[in-house]
């Protein structure tokens, strides 16, 4: 009971662990890791990690010099599950920094009082016998458990998976499969006084969702776990949605085009990098590919310049994202806002398309900044406190 109590701010963790010194220990993906105090203060990072790497799960280790944590290489390309299932559980040594790899493929590691470390792989749960002296794994892995849940689909993927060990050697775990859950939602139009309306269509994992140009339809994806794919839906009524994406696992970031004849998405298709590829939204046509981003990158649309032939995308890979321009007149994109090792996306135009409102974490945190358009050097900070997805 009691009022909650701010310990730091911090970005979205990937795992945070309290141990038994009154010290808590997270995961920062590609800043590595962190400790705090748990009475509060200021975090300090413990394990640094490269850009393109994300470390997880964090646990000091017995007699506070080691610390225990998966180790994945992100590949913007890679699935989530592709991610976490070739993952590295590592320890390392916080005073001389070696770091020793303990089981290659799994991830969320927990050591146990048993002697055992406990870690996760395509939703099972394995042990094995583990030397918290001489940080060294002493046998095979058996499987504890099978059937539990992950942190590979949704919204924000990480390398979780939903269990928990107390001290006695009880577990609790939530039943399901890996990459299966997708969070559920409904969609609904909200007016200007907080009216809210259903759609009436079912739950489903729906993301990414565009309002045509003349109001009367709306575009989106929506996940299954497995693939996630663009539809379209008239407003006008009913219950009936039209797929527009099929042949591939990635089709998904609907953006209309101005006159409304074809939505422009991000998709794998024709295999990794993710591209932009458009298609005319009564389904007829093939899809066809408008960038081709060189190897380590992917691009994703965001946004039409009003009055001209122009869209904006990002093009993203591990720890680095900028915002292009792309001309439909002579096929060529050139770069918009370049701050290399931090992340510019979600890019919105004003209406007029004198304005772009974007996020970045240049500062570390994420922040709305709007510049003039055509790029003039000028840049406003918008929000002071964090805020994501402007339109």
């Amino acid at each position: 009971g009691g009022a909650p109590v701010t310990i730091c701010p911090i970005e979205r963790p990937y795992g945070i662990s309290w141990g038994t010194d009154d010290q808590i220990v997270f995961g920062q993906g590609a800043k590595g890791i962190m400790r705090v105090s748990a009475n509060g203060g200021k975090p300090e990072t413990i394990v640094a990690v490269k850009s393109n790497e994300v470390a997880h799960g964090p646990q000091m280790l017995p007699g506070g010099d080691a610390v225990l944590f998966t180790l994945s290489a992100w590949g913007v390309s890679a699935s989530p599950v592709q991610l976490w299932n070739s993952a590295k559980i590592v320890v390392q040594s916080l005073k001389s920094g070696e770091r020793k790899v303990l089981i290659d493929g799994g991830s969320d590691a927990r050591y146990l009082p048993t002697g055992h470390i406990i870690y996760a792989l395509r939703g099972t749960l394995l042990a094995v016998p583990f030397d918290a002296k001489r940080l060294e794994v002493t046998g095979g892995p058996v499987p504890v458990v099978e059937g539990v849940q992950d942190g590979t689909a949704g919204i924000d993927t990480t390398g979780t998976s939903q269990f928990s060990f107390s001290n006695s050697g009880s577990l609790l775990y939530l039943p399901g499969q890996q990459g299966a859950a997708v969070p559920q939602s409904q969609l609904a139009l909200v007016d200007r006084n907080g009216g809210i309306k259903p759609l009436g269509l079912p739950l489903g994992g729906y993301r990414d969702l565009r309002l045509s140009p003349n109001g009367k339809q709306v575009a989106f994806d929506i996940s299954d776990g497995k693939e996630r794919n663009v539809w379209v839906y008239e407003l006008s009524g009913g219950t009936s949605m039209r797929r527009l994406t099929f042949g591939a696992t990635v089709n998904h970031d609907p953006v209309w085009a101005p006159d409304g004849e074809r939505i422009l998405f991000r998709s794998n298709r024709e295999g990794n990098p993710v591209s932009i590829f458009w298609q005319r939204v009564d389904g007829t046509g093939a899809p066809e590919r408008l960038t081709t981003p060189e190897a380590g990158w992917e691009h994703g649309a965001d946004s039409w310049i009003p009055g001209q032939k122009k869209f904006l995308f990002v093009t993203l890979k591990a720890g680095d994202a900028d915002i292009w321009v792309y001309s439909m007149e002579d096929k060529k994109a050139t770069p918009v806002i370049q701050i290399p090792g931090s992340f510019q996306s979600n890019v919105s135009t004003s209406t007029d398309g004198r304005w772009l409102a974007y996020m970045s974490n240049e500062t570390g945190n994420w922040e709305i900044y709007v510049q003039p358009f055509p790029i003039t050097g000028g840049k406003f900070q918008i929000t002071r406190d964090g805020g994501q997805h402007p339109l």
